[in-house]
């Protein structure tokens, strides 16, 4: 829990963590809080421990597209070649 005072009222802030504690995952997208006169705001920022998980697919997945689409290409070619020889 944190308690900030002296900021303008009737603004919009940003609360953004720059270092996550040991152990935690960090937060990436700062979460906006109106500031409004005479009211206290809270805003709930979750936080959770664990490895973060690892990105998926990446250039994995490109190689089957690129393989795939030359085997296509080439099965059109090699049925147009075909039709024209038996012409």
């Amino acid at each position: 829990s944190i308690v900030i005072e002296g900021v303008d009222s009737d603004l919009e802030y940003k609360i953004a963590e720059l270092e996550a504690p040991a152990g935690y995952n960090g937060i990436t997208n700062p979460q906006s809080v109106a500031a409004k006169s005479g009211a206290d705001r809270i805003a709930t920022l979750s936080n959770y421990s664990g490895a973060v998980l690892p990105s998926t697919g990446g250039i994995g997945t490109t190689i089957f597209y690129i393989i795939g689409s030359i085997l296509v290409i080439g099965a059109g070619v090699l049925l147009v070649t075909k039709k024209r020889m038996d012409s």
